[in-house]
């Protein structure tokens, strides 16, 4: 048995479909609200909205504007199954998909396990670094590289958040075109402080113990949470939500 907290948890990358990256935020909050009214939505334990910092320079190469978080409850690895019993929302999630992103949700996602490392929902800055298939060995090796990083002087005060994330596979994600091992997910406190963790030589040395240079993408998504619902700190932030960012089709 882990000695860390560990939960299933869907990641997806998403691509705004309008030119205004504002608008398009507006938009896709308006999405999780229209989610947030359906009974499927209570099989969620937690979810998160990360706008992507598009002026950072370790993000480019990749069309990506939002990274979506949500954790599950046990047996609902997907985020799916509470939607079998609500075919009305199934309908209108999936119409109302079409104008917010340029892919199915599916496709554009990954299911993980997740393992907390350190918790801390303080700090807005996310950053997640991926790990190829490449490396065989990510089941045995993703944990003692996070606690290598949580161990080092220098990277250990950057971080407030770390989970290590393996990949697993599942029906709603096998035609996801992000077809990577793992990923770490690391909250800093700002920019500065992201920028201080990509480039520090202590994170390529404890990455080298583990992995070879191909092993890591090192195109590390950087991103801002706009957007966090949990109702253990608050059961009225749903509410809060919806009313701030009305649905279009509720």
């Amino acid at each position: 048995m882990s000695k860390y907290a560990t939960a299933k948890k869907t990641v997806y990358f998403a691509t705004r479909t309008m030119p205004s990256l504002e608008d398009w935020h507006f938009r896709w909050r308006q999405h999780c609200s229209l989610a947030m009214t359906r009974p499927f939505w209570m099989m969620l334990v937690k979810y998160s909205q990360c706008d992507v910092i598009h002026d950072d320079p370790f993000n480019t190469g990749e069309k990506i504007d939002g990274v979506g978080v949500s954790w599950q409850t046990p047996g609902n690895a997907s985020g799916v199954l509470g939607m079998y019993s609500d075919p009305e929302g199934v309908r209108m999630i999936l119409e109302d998909e079409k104008g917010v992103f340029d892919e199915y949700v599916g496709d554009i996602s990954v299911i993980t396990e997740e393992t907390v490392l350190r918790e801390s929902n303080d700090a807005p800055i996310k950053l997640f670094v991926r790990l190829n298939r490449k490396s065989a060995k990510l089941d045995d090796v993703l944990v003692p590289f996070a606690e290598d990083i949580l161990a080092d002087e220098k990277l250990g005060k950057l971080v407030y958040r770390l989970s290590a994330d393996l990949v697993v596979p599942d029906e709603y994600t096998k035609n996801s075109r992000f077809n990577y091992g793992a990923h770490l997910e690391v909250s800093v406190m700002n920019v500065d402080s992201a920028s201080a963790f990509i480039k520090s030589d202590e994170l390529r040395q404890i990455a080298d113990r583990y992995f070879d240079a191909f092993d890591i993408d090192w195109r590390i998504l950087v991103s801002k949470e706009n957007m966090y619902w949990d109702p253990a700190d608050n059961i009225d932030e749903r509410d809060r939500i919806v009313r701030e960012f009305p649905p279009i089709y509720n």
